[in-house]
């Protein structure tokens, strides 16, 4: 079996968390409009406990996307990438998070907090790294 160079493994980790965080992102933002097409127009006629319960669907449903999408790409490359899988897992995070806030940045003014979702998918994509090589074997 011909071992493939570190940069395509890189570029593979990246493309499955694309692959699996674009559909996962459109869910959750389909699940917040519902969601906000549910309420009456002035929230204060709801009661507090329903909408603490929606203000924690907006805020939890697309973080997680990322979360999810880290962790899939992150034991992918764990699994059956090079043994530096953990590396691997957290530079191709890293890439796509930094492309996401660069489309950001280019489509809208800078957003400093956009620069936040590293804090989850690098975590995240190690998380599912620790994961894939446990089942590896490593």
């Amino acid at each position: 079996m011909v071992s493939r160079p570190r940069w395509q493994w890189l570029v593979f980790g990246a493309l499955s968390m694309i692959v699996v965080w674009l559909p996962l992102a459109y869910a959750a933002a389909a699940f917040v409009e519902h969601l906000r097409a549910g309420l009456p127009e002035r929230l204060s006629a709801l009661p507090d406990a329903k909408v603490d319960e929606i203000a924690l669907a907006v805020f939890v449903a697309p973080p997680l996307s990322l979360v999810v999408a880290g962790v899939a790409s992150g034991y992918l490359l764990g699994r059956w990438g090079l043994p530096t899988g953990r590396i691997d897992a957290a530079l191709a995070a890293t890439v796509v998070v930094l492309v996401g806030v660069a489309l950001t940045w280019a489509r809208s003014s800078v957003m400093w907090s956009a620069v936040v979702s590293l804090l989850l998918a690098v975590p995240a994509s190690l998380l599912g790294a620790s994961l894939g090589r446990r089942r590896r074997g490593l």
